[in-house]
């Protein structure tokens, strides 16, 4: 699917980097081991965990998929951009199933466990910073749980297009242009549905006038009704 813009961040988001920014210059020193600004090109995949070390890491530029390995199947967990601390999932794992995977060339800031415990400590404005990404996940974790419980697998596609389109659309003559390169495969994951059911509902939403296919990219045509409840 069409990557978005490297320069499209929202005000909301670079306040966010900013208040961060802010909060860390106070009690990290640039130089420390813990601490490393990455520039990480599209396709590249990073772990949260090596040997015995957790890292966390914060995007400031880019958009990437955490991902979960599962025997030989990695599955998608959830989408990411500017703004985003990833990597609290792998605190508790013993092992090295949690990645993330870069849709797009990106900037993000690496931090050991230890490094960003001790700014939690020392900053108190960061660790409501970090309060606030957590308390965001749960969120969206607690809305796709009743999501698979209680809504139909089209509803289910329709409201993960309605999302993708808020957050990394790209205004587009036809309507919102989804731009963050995740396959189709991730897509019926995060829906909870199966690629075959993704690829089905997909078809008929197109026939319906509600999305385009653009080569591999989908482009929103009818915000409105995308969001009516089937």
């Amino acid at each position: 699917m069409r990557i978005a813009d490297e320069d499209h961040i929202s005000r909301t988001s670079q306040r966010f980097i900013e208040r961060w920014q802010e909060s860390v210059d106070v009690c990290v020193d640039r130089a420390e081991t813990g601490f490393c600004r990455l520039s990480v090109k599209s396709g590249d995949r990073l772990p949260l965990r090596i040997g015995n070390t957790n890292y966390v890491y914060f995007v400031s530029k880019g958009h990437f998929q955490v991902d979960l390995s599962q025997g030989s199947d990695m599955r998608t967990l959830r989408l990411c951009g500017p703004a985003s601390l990833v990597g609290y999932g792998a605190w508790i794992a013993d092992d090295n199933s949690y990645s993330i995977l870069a849709l797009e060339n990106s900037v993000i800031t690496r931090y050991t466990r230890e490094l960003l415990e001790r700014i939690q400590i020392q900053s108190n404005s960061a660790n409501r910073i970090i309060i606030e990404a957590l308390c965001q996940i749960i969120s969206t974790k607690d809305q796709r749980i009743f999501a698979l419980e209680q809504i139909s697998a089209v509803t289910r596609v329709k409201l993960l297009l309605h999302s993708l389109s808020k957050k990394f659309g790209i205004p587009d003559v036809n309507g919102s242009l989804i731009g963050v390169g995740v396959s189709r495969k991730s897509l019926a994951q995060l829906a909870g549905v199966t690629t075959e059911s993704f690829s089905r509902i997909l078809t008929d939403l197109e026939e319906e006038g509600i999305v385009r296919r653009r080569r591999r990219s989908i482009v929103v045509a009818d915000e409105a009704r995308l969001q009516a409840i089937s």
